[in-house]
């Protein structure tokens, strides 16, 4: 079957770290702009049921997806979340700021099946990224940003399964929380 991609996207915001557009690389007939973050708004339901896509990708969207929101996808979303440690550690906000902050020297980026929960899902598959100490928040993303379109890449014929086999060591659920001005 022949991929069809669309970018779905919000307006670039200010407050918002590490967003980037990839308007630039894909043709504007297949750019589709949200009125918010969680895809739920009348015009945008209405888009979504009628283009009747396959998968939706989410990368570094920042905010939950409703349930209602993810049956609208053939087969779901497929989700990315990491941190310096394995998931459940280190959900929520700027975590590739976190790491760098405490000073880590692996960053971990996971993908899995996307549910209405906050960076909890099916685990797919992940890949440990390294940091040096040239690195900093921009090499980060950038790293981050390979490695992404790696495993997307790499696992893209699996995301119609509902079972994966990997495997990651068992750790406590732990939060980040955004970081600020003041930090």
């Amino acid at each position: 079957k022949k991929i069809k991609p669309y970018l779905i996207t919000i307006n670039k915001k200010k407050n918002i770290s590490g967003q980037v557009s990839f308007e630039k690389i894909i043709s504007k007939e297949k750019v589709y702009k949200v009125r918010n973050f969680k895809l739920d708004a009348p015009k945008d339901i209405a888009y979504l049921k009628k283009k009747k896509f396959d998968i939706l990708l989410i990368s570094g969207w920042q905010r939950i997806i409703s349930k209602k929101i993810l049956k609208l996808f053939k087969y779901g979303a497929i989700a990315e979340h990491g941190s310096y440690d394995y998931l459940p550690f280190g959900k929520g906000r700027s975590p590739a700021g976190w790491t760098l902050r405490k000073g880590k020297k692996t960053f971990i980026l996971h993908i899995y099946r996307a549910t209405d929960k906050v960076d909890r899902g099916i685990l797919i598959d992940y890949k440990k990224i390294k940091i040096n100490n040239f690195d900093n928040i921009n090499t980060l993303y950038y790293k981050i940003g390979l490695a992404s379109a790696e495993l997307t890449v790499k696992n893209f014929t699996n995301f119609t399964k509902k079972t994966y086999f990997k495997k990651i060591p068992k750790r406590k659920e732990s939060f980040f929380r955004k970081i600020t001005q003041k930090d």
